[in-house]
């Protein structure tokens, strides 16, 4: 976790692998890392270790944020995306918030934990308006809804998209 967050480039982002020469970086590799940090937390009550890492968590979402589409205030044109479709990589952002806000709370960072919280809410709203297709019962990879992955509806559901009363259906028609 600790080099993780010690190969972060300018821009917030951490790089996919370190210590490395080359500066390759995803952004659902940075958005993972804050899961891991959550994950030790769980296992591990290190206050310490969790305030060190807290910028780092902030540097990701501040990135995320900086890079979202005006109008749709969902993630758009972004540099290191490779063209990933627009609902995997918004549910990993948006299961992203809410590990930072668990985090955060953690942190004594209220404020944050609320905000990232209200961020997540309103990303969940806005991609069920978008991204649901009602007659499928699943979640698609675009507002087109042309596309569907198992990916994807196994990210919204994990990232608690999805209503709870519809949790039991899409994960039926996963399987």
């Amino acid at each position: 976790l600790v080099q993780a967050d010690q190969s972060r480039i300018p821009e917030g982002l951490i790089r996919s692998r370190y210590p490395s020469d080359d500066r390759l970086v995803a952004i659902p590799d940075a958005l993972a890392w804050i899961g891991a940090v959550q994950d030790y937390l769980m296992y591990k009550a290190d206050k310490a270790l969790a305030k060190q890492l807290f910028p780092g968590i902030r540097g990701i979402l501040d990135w995320v944020d900086r890079h979202q589409d005006p109008a749709t205030s969902l993630p758009g044109n972004m540099p290191y995306s490779d063209s990933l479709a627009l609902a995997p990589l918004t549910y990993q952002y948006l299961y992203a918030l809410r590990q930072a806000a668990s985090i955060a709370g953690y942190c004594g960072r209220q404020a944050d934990s609320a905000l990232w919280s209200r961020t997540a809410d309103k990303l969940r709203e806005m991609m069920y308006q978008q991204c649901y297709d009602p007659g499928r019962g699943l979640y698609a990879e675009t507002p087109e809804k042309t596309t569907f992955s198992r990916y994807t509806n196994a990210l919204a559901v994990l990232a608690e998209a999805v209503p709870p009363r519809q949790v039991k259906n899409v994960m039926q028609r996963l399987l």
